[in-house]
C-alpha cells in the first residue's frame, strides 16, 4: 500500500510578508542558546525555525543558583534571561549563524518600555538575518520580579508600537505573552492594536516547588517559571481562545509539547506553528524528533497537509 505523501510546510502569513517554514516545529527562546551551542548535534537547517534566547541593551547576570530544578511533570527554572548586550551579541555572534542556512527568530527584551525601544533599533539595521522578531513581555524571572508587561494591555501595546515603529514593515514581530493573565484575548488584541504580526503563546507560568525536608525552595530565586508536559492544557485553552478570537494572527504555540502527537492538538487548537523547548533540554534532537512524530501522525490519520491541523479541533454544541 502506497504510504501517504505528507507536506509538513507552515506558512506564517503577516502582514504583507509571508514566513514559510519547511515544518511547524519551532525551538523556543532559550532552547538553543545565543547562537550556534547546539549546531554540533543539531543541523540548524532540519528545525523549522531557532529562537535566539531573549536579550536586551544591557549585559544581564542572571539569577543565583541553583536556577533549574526537575519536577514530576516538567521543570522549574530561573534562570533569569542571562545575556550580553544585544549590540556586542551582533558584533559577535550574529555571524555564527548567519550563513548556516537555518531560519532564526531573534528574542528581545527590557526592563522598561525605552529598553525594548533602544533593542528594536540596535536589530533594525541587521533584521534581514532573521525570519521574524520575538518580543518576551512575559519572562517571570527576570532581576524586577514578577513584573510581566504582558499582564497590562497598556504596556502590551505601547511596547509594541515602539518596537514595531523602530523595525518597520519589513520584518514580522511576534509579541511573546503569559497565560497569568484573567482575560488572554484582551492582551492578544492589545498587542495586536500595537503592530503584532503574530503572537507567541506562552511563557512559563508561575510556579514554587519547595524541598519540604529543608522548607527552602529549590530555585536560588524562590520563585520562577514552571514548563513541561504539565502545561500544555493551560497553553492549548490559551490558544485556542486567542485563534477563536483572532483567526488571521498566527500563532506559535508553546508549553507542554513534548510529543508529536502534541503538536498536532496544539496546531488543532489554533497554532499555526509548535514552539518546543523544555524537551530539549532532555534531548537537544527533541524538535527533529517531534517533526517526524507529527509526520507519523499525520500518516496514520490521513492528513496530507500538516496545515489542515490549524484550527482543527472540533468542541462540544
Amino acid at each position: 500500500m502506497e504510504t501517504l505523501h505528507v507536506d509538513l510546510t507552515t506558512t506564517l502569513v503577516a502582514g504583507n510578508t509571508q514566513v514559510v517554514l519547511p515544518n511547524p516545529i519551532i525551538a523556543a527562546s532559550g532552547s538553543f542558546g545565543h547562537s550556534n551551542e547546539l549546531f554540533d548535534v543539531v543541523n540548524p537547517q532540519d528545525v523549522g525555525a531557532i529562537t535566539i534566547k531573549s536579550l536586551a541593551p544591557f549585559i544581564s547576570p542572571g539569577n543565583s543558583a541553583p536556577r533549574v530544578a526537575a519536577v514530576p511533570t516538567g521543570m522549574m527554572n530561573s534562570v533569569g534571561l542571562p545575556g550580553p548586550h544585544i549590540g556586542a551579541w551582533v558584533d559577535s555572534d550574529l555571524e555564527k549563524i548567519r550563513n548556516t542556512g537555518g531560519r532564526f527568530i531573534m528574542a528581545l527584551w527590557g526592563r522598561t518600555i525605552e529598553e525594548y525601544e533602544q533593542a528594536a533599533a540596535i536589530l533594525a539595521p541587521v533584521a534581514d538575518a532573521f525570519i521574524a522578531i520575538e518580543v518576551n513581555l512575559s519572562c517571570p524571572n527576570t532581576e524586577s520580579g514578577n513584573r510581566l508587561f504582558a499582564q497590562n494591555a497598556d504596556d502590551t501595546r505601547a511596547i509594541t508600537q515602539r518596537v514595531k515603529k523602530e523595525l518597520g514593515e519589513s520584518i514580522p514581530i511576534s509579541i511573546k505573552l503569559t497565560s497569568g493573565v484573567t482575560r488572554i484575548t484582551e492582551i492578544a488584541q492589545a498587542a495586536i492594536e500595537g503592530g503584532a504580526d503574530m503572537l507567541t503563546l506562552f511563557n512559563t507560568a508561575l510556579g514554587l516547588v519547595i524541598d519540604p525536608y529543608t522548607r527552602v525552595p529549590l530555585l536560588g530565586k524562590g520563585a520562577g517559571g514552571y514548563s513541561g508536559a504539565g502545561v500544555l492544557p493551560i497553553a492549548q485553552k490559551g490558544v485556542y481562545e486567542v485563534h477563536q478570537a483572532f483567526p488571521d494572527t498566527p500563532i506559535i504555540g508553546t508549553g507542554g509539547v513534548m510529543t508529536g502527537v502534541d503538536a498536532a492538538s496544539m496546531m488543532m487548537c489554533g497554532a499555526s506553528a509548535v514552539g518546543v523547548a523544555t524537551a530539549v533540554f532532555a534531548d537537544p534532537r527533541a524538535t527533529i524528533r517531534i517533526a517526524q512524530e507529527l509526520k507519523d501522525f499525520c500518516v496514520s490519520t490521513g492528513v496530507a497537509n500538516v496545515s489542515d491541523l490549524i484550527g482543527a479541533i472540533e468542541m462540544p454544541t
